[in-house]
């Protein structure tokens, strides 16, 4: 798994316009919710299957160089999400971590 991005690198994008990206699971997000001021998009994905992000994110996520930051509940399934969406043509992608881990406190 790579490095996690850094506070600047998300606050960075996110004043540039960028996207945050749930990909945790309903399950997950009904018991531990971002406490945030920004809004957010939610599409699931798992560690061995980002079909449904493949498939929605042409419509979610239309232009390919406004920046995502991808976060869940470990990093793990966010970094998916990051490969998965480089792969994909998105040019600014961001693994910001995960909400049990202590690295998204800062968007509070």
């Amino acid at each position: 798994m790579s490095q996690f991005s850094t506070e600047e690198e998300v606050r960075s994008a996110l004043a540039a316009g960028g996207i945050l990206l749930d990909v945790r699971g309903r399950e997950e997000i009904e018991q531990l919710s971002l406490p945030c001021k920004y809004s957010f998009l939610h599409i699931e994905v798992t560690r061995t299957d980002s079909s449904l992000l493949e498939t929605r994110a042409h419509e979610v996520l239309p232009k390919k160089d406004v920046p995502v930051i991808c976060f869940c509940r470990s990093g793990r399934r966010s970094e998916v999400a990051k490969q998965t969406l480089l792969k994909m043509g998105y040019t600014k992608v961001l693994n910001a971590g995960g909400l049990t881990t202590g690295e998204l406190a800062y968007l509070e």
